[in-house]
């Protein structure tokens, strides 16, 4: 016998409803476990995000973020505990591709474990440039940043950078081009060319929020255009951002107060700094210059 209309309407309603609240549901466990792992709470992330795929099983954005809290554990325990915190990061990773194979945190995360993971633990090139391979086919600008981490990791400078260059090329504005180019430019100490990067994206954004907070890092590690880096550091702090972002903050203030150091402004440094550790305890070298600035008074 048919349904009357007006049922299936409300049967379809009630789905639509049903779903919503799931998507809610599993967005707060989310928002629950990037907090405890902000926060450096890294039992507690644990057993949340235990928690949350035991609820949501089929989420893969729960099983990248249960995998890097399995991580902080890893880095936490004994050699005895590691290996087998260390194999169910890489479980909760492979997880997380098989049910989504478009999820590139996943990937990009498996890359790095397999790189950096003995054979023993699952570890091996061929395994990370099968990952990077995948995302080549997905994005050729996340491709190219996959292939310059496998050549930075076996000592090909030049192949990394090369990679890298192409990377930012095809995606100018991508948060991991950007970030994979800056980092490099950074560790070889590169600031001029650092800087004009960063000078150059916030002439084209500057209503980027990021753009800001990098270009008063490249100020603060480099130690060159201290009143600018300042300026955007400033201007960053003030700006709205995703709650996902908020993180960040604690970042801005410690690379502020490296600054503010930089520029004699003791006082105003050690203000940053308190405010760093303040604003997210997973910044020990926040927690270090606080320290060292307050005992050299």
């Amino acid at each position: 016998m048919k349904r009357p209309f007006g049922k299936l309407l409300l049967a379809a309603l009630l789905g639509i409803a049903a779903s919503s609240t799931a998507l809610a549901s599993t967005d707060a466990a989310l928002a629950e476990l990037r907090q405890l792992l902000g926060s450096n709470q890294i039992e507690a992330a644990v057993k949340a995000g235990e928690k949350a795929v035991e609820s949501y099983p089929d989420d893969a954005r729960l099983w990248v973020w249960l995998g890097r809290a399995y991580g902080r554990r890893a880095l936490e325990a004994n050699l005895l505990a590691r290996a087998g915190w260390a194999g169910k990061t890489r479980d909760a990773w492979e997880k997380a591709v098989e049910l989504d194979p478009n999820n590139l945190d996943a990937r990009f995360d498996l890359i790095q474990y397999y790189l950096q993971a003995p054979a023993m633990l699952g570890g091996g090139v061929d395994k990370a440039k099968a990952q990077a391979e995948a995302i080549t086919q997905m994005n050729a600008a996340h491709g190219k940043i996959a292939l310059g981490s496998i050549a930075m990791t076996q000592k090909d400078k030049a192949g990394a950078e090369a990679a890298w260059r192409e990377a930012i090329g095809l995606a100018p504005t991508d948060p991991r081009a950007r970030n994979a180019w800056s980092s490099f430019l950074s560790r070889e100490e590169r600031w001029d060319e650092l800087l004009a990067f960063w000078n150059e994206q916030a002439a084209a954004y500057p209503d980027e929020s990021i753009v800001q907070f990098q270009l008063g890092r490249a100020s603060a590690v480099s130690g060159r255009n201290l009143e600018q880096g300042l300026a955007a550091f400033d201007r960053f702090l003030t700006m709205p951002k995703p709650a996902e972002d908020l993180l960040v903050n604690g970042a801005a203030e410690w690379r502020r107060g490296q600054v503010l150091e930089k520029l004699g402004r003791t006082d105003d440094a050690l203000a940053a700094y308190q405010a760093a550790v303040d604003a997210n305890s997973m910044l020990p070298d926040a927690k270090k210059d606080l320290e060292r600035l307050s005992s050299a008074r």
